[in-house]
């Protein structure tokens, strides 16, 4: 069974549990209801010919006295009125009751009324014509049989009456049968969502749960897991199958990406010592013809000079020059290059402090130019303090050299933004340059101003960067010609 039918399956279930009980509950409602407005209305309709009859009853008594004592002509008429009316209630109540036993007491009432009509004809037959023991004999007479009509009719009564307590009985326990049904139905609702949640839980919940463990741990670097749920039939059964050779893959693939890290190792290894080597060349093989160059060019200066002319001193300082830049070229490559392979000792770094003795050092380069230094306080992070030393000297020294032209220079080192995203930035007010060539500013030997301009070798933001990239941050310019540049910095 597949996990759609073991979802739907429950739930239909219950809807049809429910239902059952809401139609059951409509039916017996509607049944007890059809049972009511039928037979209230015929007990109703009992009850009050029953009571029309016993005033009926009442009054010919008391017209049937009337005569005895009056012999009034007129009570006959009313006699035989009253008679009719109550043939009529009679005839209403065959035609009303329904009930065996109300029929057989019905009969009853019939008979007994027909027997008193008959001594009542008679006791008329004596009051016009009998003695008075005759009358009053035939009297007693007809008061016995009034008397037993009135015990049947009383009869009739209580039995209407018996007969609505009956039916509203059987009306309530219908209404209590029908409310264990519809509670029972409800038990079964409430046990089958109860059961349906435990089974979901041990069907699906546990074993999803179960796979997203699982697959955390893998994602912390644990492959040895393996999925419990194989034997499943159903698309859990064949997640788990799936998940478990997506396992078996990783740890492939883990190993021949160990295989691959490893061989890449020993490939970056080698060419470190490579650039050690290449190092180590730069700094003493082209060092040395370069010190001789520059020795030789500086003995021409000062030994014979007044036996060169004006052009071979010109030429001779120029290879002077040239020597000095190569110099200095050489010492920003090394520069770069331990840059980029030293190992990083990260501690606590005031960022302040060292722009502010950065800052003193180059006032004592040049004590007569105007230049303001505004330092944030205060701005301590977590890196490499010899690389965070290198990289702010670059920034500051770019923005001293930059802004050499302003009568009054400024160059400004705070920071911005609050609860992680903070950022470093230092400005100045000099020459700027243009954004179209922004993306060469960080790369090696990129310069945006010529030599005669500013002097330099287009290595030192390429150093910046790499010292901002070693420490996770990254490193930005802006800047409008003529308006200055502001450079920003995240670590």
């Amino acid at each position: 069974m597949n996990v759609f039918l073991k979802t739907v399956l429950p739930s239909i279930a219950l809807l049809i549990l429910l239902a059952l009980s809401s139609v059951y509950a409509v039916i017996e409602f509607d049944r007890r209801v059809e049972t009511l407005e039928r037979v209230l209305p015929l007990v109703e309709r009992i009850n009050a010919l029953s009571s029309r009859l016993n005033d009926l009853q009442a009054a010919r008594e008391r017209h049937l006295l009337s005569y005895r004592f009056d012999q009034d002509a007129s009570l006959l008429v009313t006699l035989q009125e009253n008679r009719a009316d109550m043939t009529s209630v009679i005839t209403a109540l065959s035609e009303t009751i329904e009930s065996p036993e109300g029929a057989a007491l019905l009969i009853g009432l019939i008979d007994g009324q027909e027997g008193s009509l008959q001594i009542e004809q008679t006791l008329v037959s004596a009051i016009r014509s009998g003695t008075d023991p005759e009358i009053r004999l035939v009297f007693n007479r007809w008061r016995l049989q009034n008397d037993l009509v009135r015990a049947r009719l009383a009869d009739l009564t209580v039995f209407n009456t018996k007969q609505l307590e009956q039916i509203l009985k059987e009306n309530e326990m219908r209404r209590s049968q029908a409310a264990i049904v519809e509670a029972a139905l409800i038990a079964a609702a409430i046990g089958l969502i109860v059961g349906s949640f435990f089974y979901y839980r041990h069907t699906l919940v546990r074993p999803i749960t179960n796979l997203t463990h699982i697959a955390a741990r893998i994602a912390a670097g644990d492959l040895r897991l393996k999925v419990k749920e194989l034997d499943r039939r159903d698309e859990i059964g064949d997640l788990a199958v799936s998940f478990d050779r997506m396992v078996s893959s990783l740890i492939d693939a883990n190993e021949r990406l160990e295989e691959r890290v490893q061989a890449r190792t020993a490939e970056l290894r080698k060419l470190i010592r490579e650039i050690e080597s290449f190092s180590y060349s730069v700094s003493h093989d082209l060092r040395t013809p370069l010190r001789g160059i520059s020795g030789f060019s500086q003995a021409l200066l000062e030994d014979y000079a007044d036996k060169l002319d004006d052009t071979g001193r010109d030429y001779t300082r120029r290879i002077r020059a040239a020597c000095v830049r190569m110099s200095a070229l050489i010492d920003d490559i090394l520069k770069l290059s331990r840059v980029s392979r030293s190992k990083l000792t990260i501690s606590d770094v005031d960022l302040s402090a060292m722009a502010l003795s950065i800052a003193n050092r180059l006032r004592e380069r040049a004590r007569d130019r105007q230049i303001e230094f505004d330092i944030a306080p205060d701005m301590v992070v977590r890196g490499d303090e010899r690389m965070l030393r290198i990289a702010l000297e670059n920034l500051l020294d770019n923005a001293w050299k930059f802004s050499s032209a302003r009568s009054k220079a400024t160059v400004e080192f705070a920071r911005t933004g609050e609860n992680g995203d903070t950022s470093y930035y230092v400005r100045d007010n000099g020459d700027g340059f243009d954004m179209t060539y922004v993306d060469k500013l960080f790369k090696p030997f990129q310069r945006l101003h010529t030599e005669a301009e500013f002097p330099g070798t287009g290595i030192g933001l390429a150093t910046v960067a790499r010292v901002i990239d070693r420490h996770g941050g990254k490193v930005w310019a802006e800047s409008e010609l003529g308006h200055g540049t502001t450079v920003h910095f995240t670590i």
